[in-house]
């Protein structure tokens, strides 16, 4: 049996990711070290 979409719409939760990851927690670090290391790539990734 199908729902209306207003009952459906309770079943997600959304949440901000920067609300949830501490501040000093390890994963702040990674996450610049990877976006650095993807933005260095740019270009080849636009030749590609």
């Amino acid at each position: 049996m199908r729902v209306s979409d207003e009952v459906a719409g309770s079943l997600f939760c959304y949440v901000d990711i920067e609300e949830r990851i501490l501040t000093r927690h390890p994963l702040r670090t990674i996450r610049a070290v990877v976006n650095d290391a993807l933005r260095s790539l740019d270009d080849d990734f636009d030749r590609l």
